[in-house]
């Protein structure tokens, strides 16, 4: 709750800052990437990564489908393009509807299908950043923490 709440970008977006345990932290993307257990030698933005997406194309490639208006996951033919999709879904982008396909998912999936490194950080941080922005200022992180921080107990 604290990382989430404290969340920002930094210098242009080349860095991000956030706060743990009341402890302020400002870190590259590359490092953000390496922690988060990416190759170091993938792209760290999918719009550079992939330069021969084509958003309709794509789609037409993996659902058969000529219009890509509002991508839902029932759509994908194959059903490892499915699960992987709501495993991206809900492990990267985490929110409470997972049939639509964003965008970034989108292009994550063109990069497995074609083979390409790609790091989402960027895209992960965009979209965190997006769904809880509107939570700022300094949290604690549980209530345990808060309670034995209270009364002193040390771990």
């Amino acid at each position: 709750m604290e990382f989430m709440c404290t969340l920002e970008l930094l210098e242009g977006q080349a860095r991000v800052a956030f706060q743990l345990f009341n402890k302020r932290f400002q870190r590259s993307w590359r490092y953000l990437s390496d922690s988060l257990g990416f190759d170091s030698n993938c792209a760290l933005d999918l719009n550079e990564a992939l330069p021969n997406f084509q958003k309709g194309q794509f789609w037409k490639e993996i659902t058969k489908l000529d219009t890509c208006h509002k991508p839902k996951n029932s759509n994908l033919e194959l059903p490892t393009l499915r699960f992987i999709h709501r495993f991206i879904s809900a492990t990267l982008f985490p929110r409470p509807e997972t049939q639509t396909i964003r965008e970034d998912e989108l292009k994550i999936l063109f990069a497995i299908v074609k083979r390409q490194k790609n790091s989402p950080v960027k895209a992960m941080i965009y979209q965190w950043l997006d769904v809880f922005g509107h939570m700022k200022g300094d949290r604690m992180c549980t209530y345990g923490f808060s309670y034995s921080h209270k009364f002193g107990v040390k771990y």
